[in-house]
């Protein structure tokens, strides 16, 4: 127990860290206060534009949780489109607050809940982030191909990164930087040094490895192939259209258009795939890099990427995430018993 508060203690702060070294990188002029900053932030957005953003987010979960109904059909298992959903909000909330915990609480919420083992159900969620990992490596290939210019004319101003270098140093936060690798280092150590990763017992090998293999190998299986199809495209589709319908939120980038949407996307997600917090931080810094490439100045890209890391990641799945534990609360139904 103590360790794994530890765990989570160090994952929050290292999100919180890095959130605050953007924020304390932007100019800042009249001295606000971070605080003040967010209340600033929305204040000035356009709430109609928040909340197309939020429920496209739903509403891509939405057809995440019917692909992964189509996944675990092959399994024989028959789960309900709200607790599919209610499943996925709960990994996202966990994301919150343990690093790459969710597929774990997925997996066990599922398994919880429905008559199948906890390792073929972590089979089926690894095969969802697997399609993931293969959409956003195919999307990253699509805004190269698409904004090359751009891209490669940013890399090329900033691929010498010693004036970087220097003003950090001159602003004695390179300190920092030294804290934050090691915590990194010392987080990754604790973690995958886990009884879950320290499986000992060769007979738990086993078990654990044939029912990961059944989940993945669900695939093959799967019926209604274009639908399962349009489903990932749905889910990616929603992705891009949040990034881009919040420029509309602002009047610093309402005159974006969708390739500017894409590129921030893009960057974006490399951002929230880092281990803080939501992307806490490095999705900020990330987002703020790809609206420079459209000529948005510092300011207002930290309002956008704070406009939508608190829409979608605080708000939206804290709310969802906990209504989402309240549904998983029943019971499990035994075996035959029909769709949980």
């Amino acid at each position: 127990m103590v360790k794994r508060s530890a765990r989570i203690l160090i994952f929050i702060s290292l999100g919180l860290l890095a959130f605050y070294l953007v924020f304390r990188s932007q100019p800042n002029p009249d001295g606000e206060s971070l605080i003040a900053r967010l209340l600033s932030d929305f204040g000035q957005a356009n709430w109609i534009y928040l909340i197309i953003m939020s429920a496209s987010f739903m509403l891509s979960n939405v057809f995440r949780a019917l692909r992964w109904q189509q996944m675990l059909q092959p399994l024989g298992v028959k789960i309900s489109l709200l607790k599919a959903t209610s499943a996925i909000m709960v990994a996202y909330l966990t994301n919150l607050v343990i690093p790459r915990a969710g597929e774990i609480a997925r997996a066990t919420a599922l398994s919880g809940t429905a008559p199948i083992s906890f390792e073929k159900a972590l089979g089926t969620v690894v095969l969802d982030r697997v399609l993931d990992m293969i959409c956003l490596l195919l999307i990253g290939l699509v805004t190269v191909i698409l904004a090359s210019d751009l891209i490669f004319g940013y890399f090329d101003q900033h691929l010498d990164l010693s004036d970087r270098w220097k003003e950090m140093q001159q602003g004695q936060a390179w300190w920092i930087l030294i804290l934050v690798l090691a915590f990194l280092v010392f987080a990754f150590y604790k973690f995958t040094t886990t009884e879950w990763y320290q499986l000992k017992l060769k007979a738990k090998i086993n078990v654990f490895v044939a029912g990961l293999w059944e989940g993945l190998s669900s695939i093959k299986n799967i019926e209604k192939p274009i639908t399962f199809l349009f489903y990932t495209l749905a889910i990616w589709f929603l992705y891009f259209f949040m990034a881009f319908v919040l420029f509309k939120a602002l009047d610093a980038t309402q005159h974006l258009g969708p390739l500017a949407g894409l590129v921030v996307f893009f960057f974006g997600s490399l951002g929230i795939v880092f281990p803080s917090p939501g992307g806490m931080g490095s999705y900020h810094f990330l987002a703020i890099e790809s609206l420079s490439l459209y000529g948005i100045d510092a300011r207002s890209a930290f309002t956008y990427a704070n406009l939508s890391f608190f829409t979608i990641q605080v708000i939206t799945i804290i709310t969802f995430g906990v209504l989402g534990l309240v549904v998983l609360s029943g019971k499990k139904p035994e075996e035959g018993t029909g769709e949980a």
